[in-house]
């Protein structure tokens, strides 16, 4: 059975289903092209859905500070090019930044509160990106345990992913202690079990 349906305009913007974002709300990613240049814009700009309602919440991508132009090396598995990565309930959120001296990071904010909780060193790119707990308490994402120099990057510090996790009150904890034991390490992907128990 069809719940929703809706004419779009090729040439204006596209949609493409990013994952579930609840069990009643789904998180779709809008994007806009550019019909003189054939381009796209990025960060996309994401819609809330409830299917079962058919009703729809528009998040712009406007936070502070945020990348200008986001392309990660690896699209953000829940939700694409976006770089909003919104927890179950959506009062945080995670998003990439770029400083003005080249610094890569995550930032988790509060979106009731409009203030940064808390700032980690993002991984080479932005490849990796955070993945919330199912309860939406925490979040996991990979970092570098070595941090770089701007500019002058190391095989050896791009190579050095840890996995930490944030939780809402801005606790970080380093989970992986990969690097003490290999000199290189990439981390492709990570998921929670359904009951968070587990990554």
């Amino acid at each position: 059975e069809i719940v929703y349906q809706r004419p779009i305009d090729r040439t204006k913007d596209w949609y493409a289903i990013d994952s579930w974002l609840n069990n009643h709300e789904m998180i779709l990613e809008r994007y806009q092209i550019d019909p003189v240049a054939e381009t796209q814009d990025t960060p996309a700009p994401v819609t809330i859905f409830n299917p079962f309602t058919n009703e729809g919440k528009d998040m712009i991508p406007d936070l502070p500070d945020m990348i200008p132009f986001f392309d990660p090396l690896q699209y953000w598995d829940d939700f694409g090019k976006s770089g909003m990565a919104y927890n179950p309930l959506m009062d945080f959120v995670a998003y990439p930044r770029l400083t003005r001296d080249g610094v890569q990071s995550i930032v988790l904010w509060d979106v009731n509160e409009k203030k940064e909780i808390a700032v980690v060193q993002a991984t080479i790119g932005f490849s990796n990106g955070p993945i919330w707990s199912p309860e939406g308490s925490q979040f996991v994402v990979a970092t570098l345990a070595k941090i770089p120099v701007p500019g002058n990057w190391t095989e050896d510090e791009r190579m050095s992913e840890e996995l930490i996790s944030i939780s809402k009150d801005g606790t970080i904890k380093r989970l992986t202690h990969l690097t003490d034991q290999f000199q290189h390490v990439d981390i492709e992907g990570y998921r929670w079990s359904p009951d968070g128990k587990k990554i």
